[in-house]
């Protein structure tokens, strides 16, 4: 077999040698593609939505799609390197891969990719304060000078878990939060992200949920509505410390049906109903004092009294496997527990 142009009998790609084959067009690649950046967030527009994706990945799709080539290559696709996406054209050496029969063939290009920025709909709304949905987060007995503390565990995770979102779902965020009297107040914008915080706050704390909504307006003849959602969780939280028949236990899970408690003293499990009349506060896990640790052995550890700065032995929790610099302690029946 020989080359139909040239006669050289080198090995053929299909009816051409090597050197026939490269002089032809065999990609035709576009001067420039575009992508479409939020200047808010840093999601780009693709496929119809809004998303969290990789710029480059797109942008190789892209140019992938947009380019034609000669019928002899059976697949072709765009290595593109990492630039800083900023609006503007960017000027990007990109390399084409082809491949033709067993084959692959490389060809550089210069390709526009041009950065347009605009704010995408989730970013608009958040810039407006835009908000769906009210959850009002509570506990019996909080002060408002108090809330940001007593609720930090929770109100962290909520704050967690609306920045894994953020981004990725539409109208995940917060339009502003902050301490009311007896707790926290979230204003969300999106209600199915209100809702998922809610039901979490159930599963999690054994909280208690109450919904209403007002009618606040209409959009394309349907009616929008303003949602409350009030999530009330119980008097006691993961991290207290309660008496339950005059012996020390840390809360060591919640739910709604279940309060799983930890000995101080032994480290043992020990479960009982949220209600139980037997259940003593004894300090709320914002309460807790730190001692500082002198020593520490197996069963005891000393540690200065954080009143008086007496040095104090005191008994080792069993689930106190580490033992920084200093550890939380609370005073019960007039002597200092490490907890």
């Amino acid at each position: 077999m020989f080359c139909v142009e040239c006669g050289s009998e080198e090995k053929l790609y299909g009816a051409l040698c090597r050197e026939c084959l490269l002089s032809k067009d065999l990609i035709n690649a576009p001067s420039h593609i575009e992508l479409e950046m939020c200047h808010g967030c840093g999601n780009f527009y693709d496929r119809g939505r809004w998303q969290n994706i990789d710029y480059v990945e797109q942008a190789s799709r892209i140019l992938k799609e947009q380019t034609k080539t000669h019928k002899q290559i059976e697949d072709i696709h765009w290595d593109i390197p990492k630039f800083e996406p900023v609006k503007g054209e960017h000027r990007v050496i990109c390399q084409a891969i082809s491949t033709i029969g067993d084959q692959e063939f490389e060809l550089d290009f210069e390709i526009g990719v041009r950065i347009r920025v605009q704010m995408c709909p989730s970013c608009s709304r958040q810039s407006s304060d835009y908000y769906e949905a009210i959850l009002q987060l509570r506990r019996d007995g909080v002060a408002s000078k108090d809330a940001e503390i007593e609720l930090a565990i929770e109100n962290q995770q909520i704050l967690n878990y609306v920045d894994s979102l953020a981004g990725n779902e539409d109208n995940a965020f917060l339009t502003k939060w902050g301490v009311v009297p007896g707790g926290m107040d979230y204003y969300i914008g999106s209600i199915v992200l209100a809702k998922n915080i809610a039901a979490r706050m159930r599963e999690g704390y054994g909280a208690t949920i109450k919904e209403s909504n007002t009618m606040v307006g209409m959009k394309d003849g349907q009616d929008l509505y303003r949602w409350t959602i009030l999530v009330r969780l119980p008097n006691h939280g993961r991290g207290d410390i309660i008496a339950y028949e005059k012996k020390l236990y840390l809360v060591d899970a919640v739910s709604r049906k279940v309060l799983t408690l930890k000995g101080v003293a032994k480290g043992q499990i020990y479960r009982i109903q949220p209600d139980d009349s037997k259940i003593k506060p004894v300090a709320k896990y914002s309460q807790l004092m730190e001692a500082v640790v002198v020593s520490h052995e197996a069963k005891t550890i000393q540690v200065l009294d954080p009143e008086n700065y007496k040095t104090v032995t005191v008994l080792r929790p069993p689930y106190l496997k580490q033992i920084g610099e200093t550890v939380p302690v609370v005073r019960y029946d007039e002597q200092l527990h490490a907890v």
